[in-house]
């Protein structure tokens, strides 16, 4: 009589958290759960009106045509989806979901392609290999590898709130890249960090890293906290002109006062002073440096 409407479970599961359905849902479940939800309320039984406090409408997977080349949705009707299992057996699920994650904004349309499955798998080994390097790990590493990192899980666990998980992906592989270029060395805690922000992209692969590279299990594991104040930048890049004419580029300390900046702007440009007299010098912070000269 009084289970079905526990107050307890209900402040517990409900409302849900988080509606995902795609736009065809509108008038099925989506209406029918606002509707039997509504009528509950004004009956007295639910302490809320609304079934779900948020609702995230994706995009369709799209399939072109073999034969005519149209590209239509992707459904059992029309006989063109694609098995999962033959895919899985080919390149693992890993690729799969990452693969999926990574077609396209979710909440919009995107075409199926074949060819994304290998460029994720190409990623995927290429990045086994670099963790596996034993050269990789060391006792401290240096700032610029720390600070690349940190500003790395800022980025990636902001776009994965925000429900953007191909671009996540793009910054995950923009790391790896920057890593590998650099040959950047890590700590195990660093080599940990990577591994979590992976378990929700790979989640078989991240938990064999686990046990393999770290001595753990996967549910041993936390997921990551970037440290703010390593996200900040300590240098920016600042273009150096002349009479509006960009001449060069230098890298300067965010601590930098004006003085010191047109100092090393005028160094950098001296060749280009040279007979000059400077009228006036324009200071955009962290970004320009015009010398006005006749």
């Amino acid at each position: 009589d009084k289970e079905p409407f526990s107050q307890k479970d209900m402040q517990h599961w409900l409302p849900v958290d988080f509606y995902v359905g795609g736009i065809e849902h509108a008038i099925l479940y989506l209406l029918y759960a606002r509707f039997y939800v509504k009528v509950l309320h004004d009956l007295g039984h639910l302490p809320f009106d609304e079934p779900f406090a948020h609702l995230f409408n994706q995009g369709m997977v799209l399939k072109r045509s073999e034969g005519s080349g149209l590209i239509e949705k992707m459904s059992k009707s029309k006989g063109n989806v694609v098995n999962p299992d033959e895919i899985v057996g080919k390149y693992g699920s890993d690729v799969l979901r990452m693969y999926m994650l990574f077609m396209g904004p979710p909440e919009l349309d995107c075409e199926w392609q074949d060819s994304g499955l290998g460029g994720i798998k190409r990623f995927l080994q290429r990045l086994w290999a670099f963790l596996h390097n034993a050269d990789r790990f060391v006792e401290q590493e240096d700032e610029r590898v720390t600070r690349r990192l940190h500003k790395f899980l800022r980025v990636y666990q902001e776009r994965l709130m925000s429900y953007k998980p191909n671009t996540a992906i793009s910054a995950f592989m923009e790391l790896i890249n920057d890593f590998q270029k650099n040959n950047a060395q890590l700590t195990k805690a660093s080599l940990e960090m990577i591994v979590a922000s992976l378990s929700v992209l790979a989640p078989h692969m991240a938990s064999e890293l686990f046990e393999v590279l770290l001595k753990k299990t996967f549910e041993q594991s936390v997921w990551p906290a970037y440290d703010p104040a390593l996200t900040i930048d300590d240098e920016v890049v600042v273009t150096v002109q002349i009479n509006g004419k960009s001449r060069a580029q230098m890298t300067i300390s965010v601590s930098f006062d004006r003085k010191q900046i047109e100092q090393q702007a005028k160094d950098v440009v001296a060749k280009w002073l040279v007979d000059k007299t400077i009228i006036k010098v324009i200071v955009v912070p962290n970004r320009i440096v015009n010398f006005v000269v006749k």
